[in-house]
C-alpha cells in the first residue's frame, strides 16, 4: 500500500513514519466493500422495482464506479427462503465474529439491512473503501426520505465528505449539498465533493475546518443553483 511512497522517500534519502491502519479496518472495508457490490448487482435483479433508477437521472455512467445500487425489503436465496443479511455476512466472512459484524452498522436488530427498500449511495473514505451508506427509499410515503447507516468507529460523518477521496486530486472543488448534485457534476466533468443532507446536519464548524485542511479553492453552491441541463 506504501510502495510508490516508500521508494520516493529512499531515492531521495527521506526519513518517513509508516502508520498502519486500525486493525479493525481491513475487515471493515472488506464487508463495506463487498456489500456496496453486492447491492451494485441487485440493483439490475428482478427484486428491484425500478433498475433504471440511476440511469432515468443521467447516472448510468456511474452506477459501476460509484457502485450505485439498490437494496430490497427481503433476501430470497436459491431455496426460495427469506434470509437476513446479517446471516449473508456470517456465512459470506465466517472469520469474523457475530459480535464484530453487529458493530458495523449495517443492519437493524433483527438482521435486517437498514438500507431495506432503498437506492444505495455508498460513501467512501480518503482511500477509497466504502465505510457507510446512504439510502434513498423507494417509498414516496416514507418521511425519511433518506438515511444514512450509524456512525461506527471508522465511519464518523463529520469528517467524511462525499466522493473526496476522487475530488481531493483537483485544484477546484465544488461543495455541494447532496450525492445527486455531486454525481451531476461529475456527469458534466466537473469534479465535486458533499456530505449529502443528512450529513450536511452536523458540518457545522467541521466543515470549515475541513476545507481549509485542504488548502484548494472552494466553491460553496446551494442546492437551487445545480439546475444542470442535460
Amino acid at each position: 500500500d506504501y510502495g510508490a511512497a516508500k521508494d520516493l522517500c529512499d531515492a531521495f534519502g527521506l526519513s518517513y513514519d509508516v502508520q498502519e491502519p486500525n486493525p479493525g479496518y481491513r475487515d471493515y472495508v472488506n464487508v463495506y466493500n463487498w456489500v456496496a457490490q453486492f447491492y451494485n448487482y441487485l440493483l439490475h435483479s428482478s427484486t428491484c422495482p425500478n433498475p433504471e433508477y440511476f440511469s432515468s437521472r443521467g447516472f448510468s455512467s456511474l452506477e459501476k464506479e460509484y457502485l450505485l445500487g439498490y437494496c430490497p425489503a427481503v433476501f430470497i436465496d436459491k431455496s426460495n427462503q427469506v434470509n437476513n443479511l446479517r446471516n449473508i455476512l456470517k456465512n459470506k466472512f465466517p472469520k469474523i465474529d457475530e459480535a464484530t459484524l453487529d458493530s458495523y452498522g449495517l443492519y437493524d436488530s433483527n438482521g435486517y439491512s437498514i438500507m431495506a427498500g432503498r437506492y444505495t449511495f455508498p460513501i467512501f473514505d480518503s482511500r477509497g473503501n466504502v465505510i457507510g451508506f446512504s439510502g434513498r427509499t423507494t417509498d414516496a410515503d416514507n418521511p425519511a426520505k433518506y438515511l444514512n447507516t450509524p456512525e461506527t468507529a471508522f465511519f464518523k460523518k463529520r469528517f467524511v465528505l462525499y466522493n473526496y477521496h476522487k475530488a481531493k486530486k483537483y485544484g477546484q472543488v465544488y461543495v455541494v449539498e447532496g450525492y445527486c448534485d455531486a454525481l451531476s457534476l461529475i456527469v458534466h466533468k466537473d469534479k465535486a465533493y458533499t456530505r449529502g443532507r443528512r450529513m450536511a446536519e452536523k458540518l457545522n464548524r467541521n466543515k470549515e475546518i475541513k476545507i481549509k485542511l485542504t488548502g484548494y479553492p472552494t466553491v460553496c453552491c446551494k442546492t437551487k443553483t445545480l439546475s444542470i441541463k442535460r
